[in-house]
């Protein structure tokens, strides 16, 4: 023990200090300001200022940036865990090594307009209009995910667009002097993109594989149609040729005859039944454990499900799968005991069945095209 206290007690808060490093974050935030209407006195203030309080800056802006981002993204993918310290440090340090992706051109072009310290130019550059600017396309990103609106990904593609050619127009423009000097470090500046670009894209293509999965770290991932994509939908129209249509085609055949005016001779239909009474006990118990699978497979997919989109094919599919039972069923009722109201029971099984079929196709259609547009106009990635 000390006089006033333990040798424990830990130091006091200098507010003054604390108040000073406030004002200096905020003179931080301010300065982004000046970035989004005059990047060029932006850059020659930083240009002025010491390489540790630049380090300092970038520090806030990644952090600031990469808090928003996963923000705005872990209620969705780890509620309700929050925002760890550690995802929080790997996560703004991704962000920091992809902002760095063009700073070659950006060099190259800062070289080119004779901009004083064109390596802390570049690197300053490069990360501010990537922490300041990104955020536009995130919010639409995550609007996306929130309401599952392809509206919002197709607005987000744009702005990505719009900011990924920006990057390298604003730079050329705010540091060179003069027209002749803006419009040789603009050549520059876009060559050395669409260089780097094809490199990278060069790089990628050569080493990546299936496991890698580097596209889902790409603003225009589309996570709703990769969960949809990897639950393997399938509706299929109404078949004479599948095995239940056969046997329902077998039915009718019996039932009806070739038409109305026609009917079946009474001798073949006793025959036919018969036949179909022996095979269809084998038949129904396969179909009836591949309508089993299917259905605790994507009781399975739902439960896993993140999406509204995904859980609602999946219900549907459930819906056509119940369907599909209640057919077999009626069928063993009709073939055990064929009269008219075990066939009048069937007819209506299988007209639900085909009802929700229908359905199936025209929900997962529809879908599949507005997201095929998308894809083919570059708005997301497949």
């Amino acid at each position: 023990m000390t006089r006033g206290g333990s040798r424990d007690d830990p130091p006091p808060v200098d507010l003054e200090k604390l108040l000073a490093t406030l004002r200096q974050f905020g003179v931080y935030y301010e300065d982004l300001l000046t970035f989004y209407l005059a990047p060029g006195r932006y850059l020659r203030t930083v240009a002025q200022e010491s390489g540790g309080r630049t380090a300092v800056r970038l520090c806030v802006y990644a952090v600031s940036f990469t808090f928003i981002e996963l923000s705005l993204f872990i209620p969705f993918i780890a509620h309700p865990v929050g925002i760890q310290p550690l995802a929080l440090v790997g996560a703004t340090v991704l962000e920091t090594a992809l902002g760095v992706t063009y700073v070659p051109a950006f060099v190259a072009t800062a070289l080119v307009a004779r901009f004083e310290h064109p390596l802390k130019i570049a690197l300053t550059y490069a990360l501010t209009f990537r922490f300041a600017l990104l955020p536009v396309p995130v919010v639409l990103y995550a609007l996306f995910w929130a309401t599952e609106d392809y509206g919002y990904a197709l607005v987000r593609g744009i702005a990505f667009y719009l900011l990924f050619a920006g990057q390298f127009v604003v730079l050329p423009v705010a540091t060179s002097a003069t027209l002749r000097r803006r419009a040789l470090a603009l050549f520059v500046c876009v060559v050395g993109g669409i260089g780097t670009y094809s490199a990278l894209d060069a790089i990628n293509s050569a080493t990546a594989t299936e496991s890698s999965q580097l596209w889902r770290f790409t603003l225009l991932y589309d996570p709703i149609g990769d969960e949809v994509d990897r639950a393997g939908f399938r509706f299929y129209p109404p078949d004479p040729k599948d095995e239940i249509g056969k046997v329902m085609s077998e039915i009718e055949f019996l039932a009806v005859g070739a038409d109305s005016m026609h009917p079946t001779p009474r001798e073949l239909v006793e025959d036919s039944r018969a036949a179909l009474r022996s095979k269809w006990s084998q038949l129904s118990a396969r179909l009836s454990e591949q309508v089993l699978a299917e259905a605790t497979k994507f009781r399975m997919t739902r439960d896993s499900a993140m999406f509204s989109t995904t859980r609602g094919l999946v219900d549907l599919k459930l819906r056509e799968l119940d369907a599909t039972k209640s057919v077999i069923g009626a069928i063993g009722s009709y073939v055990s005991s064929p009269k008219l109201g075990t066939q009048s029971d069937l007819f209506q099984a299988y007209s639900d069945l085909q009802k929700v079929e229908i359905e199936g196709l025209r929900r997962l259609g529809g879908y599949q095209q507005v997201r095929a547009r998308l894809v083919s106009h570059g708005m997301l990635i497949a």
